[in-house]
């Protein structure tokens, strides 16, 4: 939560999302007998996620660390808060690890700029301004970061916010041409 914008939070990103599965994990599902005790266990882990998640919310709400808005499903936490948890992070060698789930979570999140997805990208805006100011270290959490403020700044020229969509264009383009290097954007 210290990486979001401190206001209107969501829950959905929040919680963990599942990795892409592996082609053990695909073929294991082919396996009937594992199919039976993977749904089992899947049904105990998801009750389980959710009671953790509950349990967290609630001890983080309890000590004032964040507080729950009126519709139950978004979050605020206070700036310092922030803060000091992004230092404690800093701290503890977890900030890069904490940042990367953060905008993984985002970019899974924040659809294309088209028409349709306005409601949910300008919910989500405010996010990927954060991640904007937030640049990760790692090569693997760089290539999610370029694509959300790509489209981040695809629905900020929608909607006519020349400066935003400039900004985070053009960080996006750097971020890639360094990652992916400058032949592939000419073309060659």
């Amino acid at each position: 939560m210290s990486f979001y914008d401190r206001q209107g939070i969501p829950e959905a990103l929040l919680r963990d999302h599942p990795e892409e599965e592996t082609a053990q994990q695909d073929q294991d599902r082919r396996d009937s007998n594992y199919q039976v005790w993977e749904d089992e266990d899947s049904a105990s882990q998801s009750s389980t996620s959710d009671d953790t998640f509950e349990d967290d919310v609630l001890t983080l709400r309890d000590y004032s660390f964040i507080s729950v808005n009126a519709d139950g499903a978004t979050f605020e936490m206070h700036r310092l808060v922030q803060l000091a948890t992004r230092k404690w992070l800093k701290v503890h060698d977890q900030l890069e690890q904490w940042k990367q789930r953060f905008v993984s979570n985002l970019c899974a999140a924040f659809p294309t700029g088209d028409y349709e997805n306005w409601a949910v990208c300008q919910a989500l805006f405010p996010h990927a301004k954060s991640a904007a100011a937030q640049r990760p270290e790692r090569e693997d959490s760089l290539r999610g970061w370029a694509s959300l403020l790509y489209k981040a700044a695809w629905y900020a020229w929608q909607i006519g916010n020349g400066v935003e969509a400039e900004s985070m264009s053009l960080h996006s383009i750097r971020t890639r041409k360094k990652i992916l290097g400058p032949v592939f954007f000419m073309g060659g």
